[in-house]
């Protein structure tokens, strides 16, 4: 299946915010109490000093990326991992040309623009929404929980709840941090109107709570330390997987077409490739895919799937006719077009992209931060390139599960 380009995209080129955190000769690691690795080119009292590895992209003079920090894993496998450690990684992540604070940091790498809880409160009371075209084109689709059914669903030894809502083939959407936001839950109304059930698990966070800076750090915290997730292993098999896999085959076993779709987003796009081992998934879409976080060039490559799940991913393509839909911002580092490039070598045609061009300049106005390409970047505006991946998305989930298909 050819790839899709929706607005002209850039040459991959090394991105200077990829690799600009370095460890310093004097905190090489944070477990040992010595002072946190700072940004390269910041003295200890915050002035800006040259650096040639930030000069030349990240990369040092043999055209190797800079050290990096400590492995993550090490405090993850300890349940250690503190609020430091997040926070270099998402500087060694979005680092710019000036030292960011963490809350900046966070929602670039989120791309959710920062609010109080005040005005997110204030938010949460104006949900009716002007529908002049300047509202629309300012502010992405949100929705609520009204008319959702809520149960809990065991399976895999971990029990969440799940909500559900629609009728017609079936769609699992998993939630991107911090939950069920209702970002999400405007996706998840606009597949309903499209002819699907859908039902969304919500393995984190507050169904139907508006992200918050507070709010968005404490998911994080949580997730990062997580065995459920384990969000910094390389090659890993996680135990969340299973769980979606079991939700996938209940709806699958109760909802009309031949199977159902799942559509995984930022810390959940590699999870709907998971459940692509299972028959009944007929038609995974993997936006943004955020795990591993990119902390490190195996990570950046790695595909989300243990190697034994994505040899099953391709031997269904091959006999199943089974093709994977991804999505991704040109600029977005923290789904790294590395990643797409390793599923496209093992998926080949089957595995169909939409890249949409969130370089400087581009004609939509994405910056480069651009990541949630289905949720927090949609602009209900006609000829909006995040309208016509959706609407890809939807054609897609039809020509897989529907009644006919």
């Amino acid at each position: 299946m050819p790839a899709r380009a929706l607005g002209p995209t850039s040459a991959a080129a090394p991105d200077p915010r990829d690799v600009i955190l370095r460890e310093s000769d004097e905190a090489s690691d944070p477990r040992a109490g010595t002072a946190p690795a700072q940004l390269d080119g910041a003295t200890s009292n915050g002035e800006r000093t040259e650096d040639a590895g930030a000069q030349n992209g990240g990369f040092d003079s043999q055209g190797s990326p800079a050290r990096f920090l400590p492995d993550p894993r090490d405090r993850c496998n300890t349940r250690e991992f503190d609020s430091m450690l997040i926070t270099n990684a998402v500087v060694h992540w979005h680092c710019i040309s000036e030292p960011p604070s963490f809350t900046t940091l966070l929602f670039t790498t989120l791309d959710r623009t920062p609010m109080t809880d005040s005005a997110a409160s204030a938010s949460d009371q104006s949900t009716d929404q002007s529908s002049d075209q300047s509202a629309q084109s300012s502010t992405p689709p949100r929705s609520d929980l009204t008319g959702w059914s809520r149960a809990p669903f065991t399976a895999a030894g971990l029990t969440h709840d799940c909500f559900e809502k629609g009728s017609g083939p079936g769609v699992v959407l998993i939630p991107e941090i911090p939950g069920i936001t209702p970002e999400v839950l405007a996706l998840a109304d606009h597949l309903i109107a499209n002819g699907f059930t859908v039902v969304v698990p919500s393995p984190f966070g507050t169904p139907g709570r508006l992200g918050t800076p507070g709010y968005i750090a404490k998911v994080i915290t949580r997730l990062c330390v997580s065995a459920e997730f384990r969000a910094f292993a390389v090659g890993a098999e996680r135990p969340i997987t299973g769980y979606l896999r079991a939700v996938a085959a209940d709806l699958a076993a109760r909802t009309p077409g031949p199977g159902v779709g799942v559509i995984g987003m930022c810390f959940t796009g590699g999870f709907a490739l998971a459940t692509a081992v299972d028959d009944v998934v007929l038609a995974p879409v993997v936006s943004q895919p955020s795990v591993p976080f990119p902390v490190g060039r195996a990570r950046q490559l790695d595909p989300g799937v243990s190697p034994a799940a994505l040899d099953r991913i391709a031997e269904r393509t091959k006999n199943d006719n089974l093709c994977v839909l991804g999505l991704r911002f040109s600029e977005d580092v923290t789904s790294p077009r590395a990643r797409f490039d390793t599923l496209r070598a093992r998926l080949g045609d089957a595995f169909e992209v939409i890249e949409l061009d969130s370089s400087p300049g581009n004609p939509a106005g994405f910056t480069t931060g651009a990541h949630s390409l289905l949720t927090n970047e949609v602009r209900e505006v006609p000829g909006h390139p995040t309208i016509a991946a959706r609407d890809r998305v939807v054609e897609f989930l039809k020509e897989r599960i529907s009644v006919a298909a």
